[in-house]
């Protein structure tokens, strides 16, 4: 049994913790987080980098939001995952401030105590800035 729980679901689990760090950095806003997590869990951030973003290694020249593909990519996303045993892995993307405040930041950086945001009236299309301030109205 895991020493702490998941930070993704809540829940103790079986098996080694795996890791990952994730940011946002926008013109007038940063965000940050480190989550502890269970291989389901870290499976879900890792299937959801590999469908929108680029391992940091690659040169890849954006030209359009790597979610909904409008032309404002003005928020970058990075994020360092850790499996169990493995060498990191860095992650890079751009994405609008529309999706960093809706899909990337609830597919990222939830916690099982933030969802639903919706409650808190954070729904799609808010700035990064006020979903950050509901979100941490939580902790």
């Amino acid at each position: 049994m895991a020493q702490y729980p998941c930070e993704r679901h809540g829940a103790r689990y079986t098996g080694p913790q795996r890791s990952a760090y994730f940011t946002l950095l926008g013109r007038d806003f940063e965000r940050r987080e480190r989550f502890r997590l269970c291989q389901p869990c870290f499976n879900e951030s890792i299937e959801y980098l590999n469908d929108h973003f680029h391992p940091a290694e690659l040169d890849v020249d954006f030209k359009r939001c790597e979610t909904c593909g409008a032309s404002d990519m003005s928020v970058a996303v990075f994020a360092n995952t850790y499996d169990h045993k493995a060498d990191g892995v860095a992650w890079y993307g751009r994405c609008c401030e529309d999706c960093a405040g809706g899909e990337v930041l609830v597919s990222l950086f939830s916690r099982q105590e933030a969802l639903p945001l919706a409650q808190f009236g954070v729904q799609g299309g808010k700035t990064p800035v006020e979903i950050s301030k509901a979100t941490d109205a939580l902790k």
